[in-house]
């Protein structure tokens, strides 16, 4: 049996027709612009990434504006001392457009609207090595999402960057030409943090990860071709988990992550050598419990490196996804900090050699650490919040 779960919206905010005149009220009522910040997360489904790493800065320096988080519903729980604010609600629509600073790392809905005087970040949510915005084929996407990409666009009055690369690309790719902030990703900050191997401890015992364990993080991608009747994008995994439990054995186990544009789907072995992680809130926590990673065209693998553990790729449609489906922005096959593999088996094997492929591929690691995650050393947030530009902060400190 399956069932639609809605927004818990009040009887006036529910249908299209209550929807749109929530959106017609506020834009008429021409509300003033005040002392708040909106931030907003993987469509209002996470509480995490750079975007939470920036509130907690915030905080930290004494920043006394109210904040709010955007949720999809209320099983998001959101940092504290930030009000969660359902998507869709009157006071939703009221933050859009009083707010005078707002903070996401995807776009906004199609409705909003940046008002003179706001100031808005965008933080992104990854380096990029499959094409995007303007870089990809007319044909993978509607024409308005075209259209609210290139209004999003003209609105961010900085974009972060992990690194020189990216800044490069996510500003060409999307048109954009104001201030790119290129000092690391905040969210990876984690990743270099004085209790690491603490959070790595509590984390594997959350979920149950015996000591001794090795963990396997495999966190594959969406294609933009494979859908469901539904037109929802389905979780493509290449990994065979029942041959991988039969050929390691129970001294492994693999920590299954979908991206989130698949995140309503699912896909495990039915065992207890699949742990699915999809709806695990820190995927950075994830990569401080696992040993390796099995990635293919993620940008995961640009955060994964910050720990200097292996990674592998399982890639047996690399030929259709870089000259098809997406394309890149480099030769994957030149720049891997790991092997390139075709099967389960090529997967399994390569796991037991670990300490062989560490050694032969020492050289590209350190190669590809230095060109995308340079700057990721522990304290990029801090560098971020420094760069930010100041006219959107300065009336909101305390002192």
């Amino acid at each position: 049996m399956a069932g639609e779960v809605r927004p818990p919206l009040a009887p006036e905010e529910l249908g299209r027709f209550n929807q749109q005149s929530l959106r017609s009220d506020v834009a008429q009522a021409d509300l003033p612009l005040r002392d708040a910040i909106v931030f907003m997360c993987f469509g209002g489904r996470r509480a995490t990434d750079s975007t939470r790493r920036i509130l907690e800065e915030f905080q930290r320096r004494g920043v006394v504006a109210d904040m709010y988080w955007s949720i999809a519903d209320f099983s998001v729980p959101v940092p504290d001392g930030a009000h969660p604010v359902l998507i869709g609600s009157r006071l939703w629509y009221q933050l859009l457009s009083e707010a005078k600073l707002l903070v996401n790392n995807n776009n906004f809905p199609f409705y909003f609207r940046k008002r003179e005087g706001q100031a808005y970040i965008q933080t992104w949510h990854g380096t990029p090595l499959k094409k995007l915005g303007n870089d990809v084929a007319r044909t993978n996407f509607s024409l308005s999402y075209w259209n609210l990409m290139h209004r999003e666009a003209t609105y961010w009055d900085a974009l972060l960057a992990q690194n020189p690369y990216a800044a490069d690309v996510l500003s060409t790719c999307f048109g954009f030409d104001g201030q790119v902030i290129a000092e690391g990703y905040p969210r990876n900050d984690s990743l270099k943090a004085f209790d690491a191997d603490a959070r790595r401890t509590a984390v594997r015992d959350l979920l149950g990860i015996a000591e001794g364990r090795k963990a396997i993080l495999y966190a594959p991608t969406w294609r933009d071709d494979a859908k469901n009747t539904s037109k929802q994008y389905e979780m493509v995994t290449y990994l065979d988990f029942e041959a991988a439990h039969e050929q390691l054995g129970d001294d492994y186990v693999i920590l299954l992550r979908g991206h989130h544009n698949i995140a309503s789907q699912r896909q495990t072995a039915g065992n207890r050598f699949v742990i699915d992680v999809t709806e695990y809130p820190e995927v950075n926590d994830l990569y401080l419990a696992a040993d390796v990673l099995i990635n293919d065209y993620s940008s995961v693998m640009f955060d994964f490196c910050v720990t200097g553990k292996p990674i592998i790729f399982l890639t047996p449609d690399i030929a259709q996804y870089r000259d098809s489906t997406r394309g890149f922005y480099f030769d994957l096959e030149e720049q891997a900090p790991g092997p390139l593999l075709m099967t389960t088996p090529d997967v399994v094997n390569a796991i037991k050699a670990l300490p062989s492929i560490r050694m032969r591929y020492a050289d590209r690691y350190r190669a590809f650490v230095e060109t995308y995650a340079p700057m990721c050393d522990g304290s990029a947030t801090r560098r971020v919040v420094d760069a930010l530009p100041l006219d959107a902060l300065a009336r909101m400190y305390s002192s």
